[in-house]
């Protein structure tokens, strides 16, 4: 049993959130098959972006979104403001700056979308797409720049 522990820990480990430990998405140095991809993000291997204050991974049919917040405290449901709609997101703690507050490029739906907080110091964000046939969705406009 403690063999089987310890790889599991070692695997934990390994997958760490891209976030927590600096490794961005970069850029796209060259590209035989298609010069256009040269100087675009590298996406992740969830097919998403890691960027310096979240990062994202997608399905056809959804999109998980993590958000590391910088509150010296532990938070709670009741400390942060969540507010989803068809093409807007906020995230924020109450009484200080907005962490995201982006438009969405294309509508979600709003009944399967669902957030947590993970370990009372990470949003953990999932959209739930309603065109599923994006494979590589260009859902968040500060994002573009992964893709574009």
């Amino acid at each position: 049993q403690k063999e089987l522990d310890l790889k599991k820990n070692s695997k934990a480990d390994n997958s760490k959130n891209s976030v927590e430990t600096n490794e961005l998405s970069q850029p796209i140095e060259e590209d035989e098959d298609d010069p256009k991809e040269k100087g675009k993000l590298k996406p992740n291997a969830g097919n998403g972006c890691d960027l310096p204050n979240y990062r994202w991974t997608q399905t056809l049919s959804d999109i998980e979104l993590k958000i590391p917040s910088k509150a010296a405290f532990k938070l709670r449901p009741r400390d942060v403001i969540v507010n989803l709609k068809k093409k807007h997101i906020f995230v924020g703690i109450k009484g200080q700056p907005p962490i995201l507050d982006d438009e969405l490029q294309h509508e979600i739906k709003l009944e399967e979308t669902t957030w947590l907080l993970e370990d009372g110091k990470t949003f953990l964000i999932n959209i739930e797409k309603v065109k599923k046939n994006y494979n590589i969705i260009k859902l968040f406009i500060e994002l573009l720049k992964c893709f574009l």
